[in-house]
């Protein structure tokens, strides 16, 4: 996954007419073919903060004003209408159970409920409403400080985020999802965690120099 800030669409390239690269010839050279896709074609909002593709090939990009999710063909979005309120989302990650999480701006760490393998909604999470009953989404923010900054999905289920300077781990258990922060000190900037890997990589700022240091296992 990767985070696209502040563009106005998504761009999308293919090597051929069809999206399927064609054999090369020796020293030859393809132009990759690019696709807008805006407001125009159904995106929520021309702010995008992030991009996270599933397992079936879909696009899901987080935006100002909702989640969407992008088959190539058509846009399906998630707003306001759908519970998500209000609709900021910073990132949005997908795991290996196909599950679709959210950083949100004031409403904390957000799932999708109507994929694969759904996390209970604990003690510490709530469903969101709608004008016409429960949304599609579960919401967990006891311990978030305010707006996720980033979120990856954790060796096992669950997931890693960044909450204003504070690494936090989203563990699943046989009541939910508990969220627990892992770092105390300096402030984390940047984490990086791979798939393979339960501790994640972290960047902090000290004494005016950045510091790479692994997490706690």
């Amino acid at each position: 996954m990767r985070r696209w800030t502040r563009i106005s669409a998504v761009f999308l390239f293919a090597c051929s007419a069809g999206g399927t690269p064609s054999p090369l010839a020796a020293g030859s050279v393809v132009t990759p073919r690019m696709q807008c896709v805006s407001v125009d074609e159904g995106l929520p909002s021309p702010t995008v903060e992030a991009l996270a593709r599933d397992g079936d090939g879909a696009l899901w990009i987080a935006t100002s004003e909702g989640l969407a999710r992008y088959d190539g063909v058509e846009i399906r979005g998630y707003g306001r209408r759908e519970g998500l309120t209000p609709p900021y989302l910073w990132d949005v990650a997908t795991d290996e159970a196909g599950r679709i999480w959210l950083a949100s701006h004031g409403r904390g760490l957000l799932l999708l409920l109507d994929r694969a393998s759904p996390v209970p909604i604990a003690a510490t999470g709530q469903q969101l409403d709608t004008a016409d009953g429960p949304s599609r989404f579960a919401s967990w923010d006891a311990g978030v400080r305010g707006s996720l900054a980033r979120i990856e999905p954790r060796i096992g289920g669950g997931v890693w985020l960044l909450d204003r300077g504070h690494l936090i781990e989203g563990v699943p258990s046989d009541s939910g999802l508990e969220l627990r922060a892992v770092t105390v000190g300096e402030p984390v900037l940047l984490f990086h965690a791979a798939a393979a890997e339960r501790r994640p990589w972290i960047v902090r700022a000290s004494g005016g120099r950045l510091g790479l240091e692994r997490g706690e296992e």
